[in-house]
């Protein structure tokens, strides 16, 4: 079964980067997206995902789940700009985010 880090290196790869250029671009660390692709880095907190996923023009949703539309072209849409909200609004989203995410996983471990 695919996870998180398995989408992203896909999606890396299909774009012919190196762990390098997509740390750079997504303002991590080369080690960063080692261990999320490698699968060692669990669970991917949203300020982590949403630079990475903006990085390669593929959608969170899709690299999260492996589910909808692969990239943002694909989706049909343009990117929501959150940038002119409030510090609060942004942390709102991103709580619920890793909520959301936190909840397929421990539906997925309760599957099982």
């Amino acid at each position: 079964m695919s996870g998180i880090g398995d989408r992203i290196k896909e999606a890396r790869t299909e774009l012919g980067w190196s762990q390098e250029k997509l740390g750079d671009l997504a303002g991590l660390s080369k080690q960063a997206i080692q261990a999320i692709e490698s699968g060692n880095t669990k669970n991917v907190r949203s300020e982590n995902l949403f630079p990475i996923a903006d990085a390669l023009q593929f959608e969170a949703r899709w690299l999260v789940e492996g589910k909808g539309p692969r990239t943002n072209k694909e989706a049909g849409m343009d990117r929501i700009d959150i940038a002119h909200l409030s510090p609060e609004s942004k942390a709102a989203i991103r709580a619920a985010v890793d909520a959301f995410s936190h909840s397929k996983k421990t539906d997925a471990n309760t599957a099982s």
